[in-house]
């Protein structure tokens, strides 16, 4: 129904001929957002009997002043180290398929809440990490959409989190499934624990707009902490603080040109097979994730922008602690999608901001000396795919999200930066009550086929 309403606000307005794609956008979000101050105020007023503002809760809070029940049983918090992590899991792993779930004690989770938000208020905007000899490789994971069983086996594939193997998850791990506390819980331990090898992007998710109604974050927060409002609003505090993207770097090897390569015999027909290839609508081409040389990647939520000229700089200045509708940048890295068409065009019903073409893959890419883009928010059949002649590269990583799509992550090696990618489905067995995994590993991306796998923008769901 939202999709519904959404598409119908955007549709009426982007037809005027003074309207762009951007401002009937924001025309929506605008409408949006009164919309659901009625909502929000109703939400404040049960919950804190307050009118004000639900930010700054965290500060507002004293963790440490609240009382643990005598009768519960799970782990406790002083700091948190590996072995606190490694007791969260298991106490959340004991009944992940059981109906009534071990909930961590409000005390804790307010202590990890508000020490993320401090951490996460220290970090920039775009984050930088650079893949060392000593720390080749970092994992890039897509949506987990609460899904807690998802994010366990990436971990149980992919090895535990730690210092030399590093990941990056990508936004979108709340909402939709009934373990996205949990999911969150554990990705904010880990961003404490490894602060310099364990890393988060905001999603479209992780908004106060977007996780509300049914199988929302704040349906599961008044279920597990019923009359703790300060609970939910702590987690949308911290997600006000996100970052939001990260460039991987690395030194890639340089190609040294044999004599035929670099004569001035060769290039032209190069140069002449490729603009053959662009005219001719044949998507041939294969540079970016293919043929990595600068020695850099953008991992960002969703895509790029619909003002033209943007720059690193220009993310790097995107002041935080906000909601994505109170900045025009912001919006667009968590809400558009890679689009077929050269050029900007009005995003698919459901999603805000707009579909970006190969072009502007290619000029962003080259202006801003990045060989591709790995992004997330659309859910596509194998888990990944790769689009844009190879300068955009989609990750997501629950699966059964959208008609039994598989999840996958992306291991970026040094020193090629090319990304590897490990598929992998989920199945329950019920006559013998157990999971079944499938999957396949070491994916190269140069085996990568496009014939027959739908398209992101074709995915209504992020």
């Amino acid at each position: 129904m939202a999709s519904v309403k959404s598409y119908l606000i955007k549709s009426f307005f982007y037809p005027i001929p003074f309207i762009s794609v951007k401002k009937s956008g924001r025309i929506y979000s605008t409408i949006r957002q009164i919309l659901l101050v009625g909502q929000l105020a109703s939400l404040v007023v049960s919950s804190t009997g307050d009118k004000g503002s639900v930010r700054g809760i965290l500060d507002a809070v004293d963790p440490k002043a609240l009382n643990i029940d005598t009768d519960y049983v799970g782990p406790k918090l002083e700091n948190v180290t590996l072995t606190f992590m490694e007791n969260l899991i298991q106490f959340y792993n004991k009944t992940l398929y059981e109906d009534k779930k071990n909930i961590l004690h409000q005390k804790f989770v307010l202590m990890i809440l508000k020490q993320t938000c401090d951490h996460f208020k220290t970090q920039p905007s775009l984050q930088e990490v650079e893949l060392k000899p000593a720390e080749k490789i970092i994992t890039v994971c897509g949506n987990i959409h609460g899904k807690l069983e998802d994010l366990l086996h990436i971990f149980d594939i992919n090895g535990f989190p730690s210092p030399s193997n590093r990941y990056l998850f990508n936004g979108g791990f709340i909402n939709r499934r009934p373990e996205s506390i949990e999911c969150a819980l554990i990705l904010f331990g880990f961003a404490l624990l490894y602060p310099d090898s364990f890393f988060i992007n905001r999603g479209s998710h992780e908004d106060f707009h977007q996780s509300q109604g049914k199988g929302s974050l704040t349906e599961e927060s008044e279920r597990k902490y019923p009359g703790n409002s300060e609970v939910l609003h702590g987690f949308w505090e911290v997600f006000r603080w996100l970052p939001l993207a990260l460039i991987i770097r690395g030194n890639v090897p340089k190609k040294v040109d044999s004599f035929w390569s670099a004569t001035n015999l060769i290039r032209p027909i190069t140069w002449g097979r490729k603009m053959y290839h662009r005219f001719t609508g044949q998507r041939k081409i294969r540079i970016g994730a293919y043929t990595p040389s600068h020695g850099r990647i953008l991992v960002v939520h969703a895509g790029l922008f619909s003002k033209p000229g943007v720059t690193l700089d220009d993310i790097q200045r995107i002041e935080r602690g906000c909601d994505p509708e109170e900045s025009a940048l912001m919006f667009d890295m968590l809400w558009s999608n890679p689009g077929e068409k050269d050029g900007r065009h009005q995003n698919i019903p459901g999603f805000g901001s707009i579909q970006f073409g190969p072009d502007i893959s290619e000029s962003f890419c080259t202006r801003n000396k990045i060989d591709y883009i790995i992004r997330s928010h659309a859910p596509v059949p194998m888990g990944y795919h790769v689009e844009h002649h190879g300068r955009v590269v989609t990750i997501f990583s629950t699966t059964d999200c959208h008609r039994d799509n598989r999840g996958a992550i992306a291991v970026v090696k040094a020193p090629e930066l090319k990304p590897v990618f490990t598929v992998f489905a989920f199945k329950y067995d019920y006559k013998e009550a157990r999971c079944l995994w499938l999957g396949e590993k070491n994916i190269a991306v140069e085996k990568y086929n496009t014939i027959g796998v739908e398209q992101t923008e074709g995915s209504p769901l992020g």
